[in-house]
């Protein structure tokens, strides 16, 4: 829609100087026309009045579609106001949940952090345990040896 109207702008501008170019110039071949007649018969008079007619319709219709491209560009402001508005709201939206995420990366990175500290808390009780385990196994077998020899030597 909005390349649409862009092409629509340039081509009424381009129409637009054209017209102004061809208006300037016919004015010029007017001014040197009346220059070249002054004093002429009522006839090239009559010729003279109808092209300033027509050089004064061609102004009014130019007018128009100036006061035409006005309104047009008018509306067109307004639906480009309309779209940034919208950019706008869709862009704060997004800046809001941005914020929202970088809250729950917080609160993840806190949790993963608090998990593995307790993760090596874990480790390091399970590494006593298993140094107490094995020191009660010597104690055990040791425990076991003295029962075996007992044993034996009351037989």
């Amino acid at each position: 829609m909005n390349e649409n109207s862009e092409r629509h702008m340039k081509f009424i501008l381009e129409q637009q100087a054209k017209f102004a170019e061809n208006l300037a110039t016919q004015q010029e071949r007017l001014d040197a026309f009346a220059q070249q007649q002054a004093g002429a018969s009522a006839k090239h008079e009559e010729r003279l009045n109808a092209f300033a007619q027509q050089q004064a319709e061609a102004w009014a219709k130019q007018e128009e579609r100036d006061a035409a491209w006005r309104k047009q560009m008018a509306e067109v402001s307004a639906e480009v106001r309309e779209w940034h508005a919208q950019a706008m709201a869709r862009s704060n939206a997004l800046d809001r949940k941005i914020d929202e995420l970088v809250g729950f990366t917080g609160i993840l990175r806190d949790a993963l952090i608090g998990l593995t500290h307790h993760a090596e808390r874990h480790d390091r009780e399970m590494a006593d345990l298993v140094a107490r385990g094995k020191e009660t196994d010597a104690r055990l077998n040791a425990l076991i040896l003295i029962v075996e020899r007992h044993i034996s030597d009351h037989q």
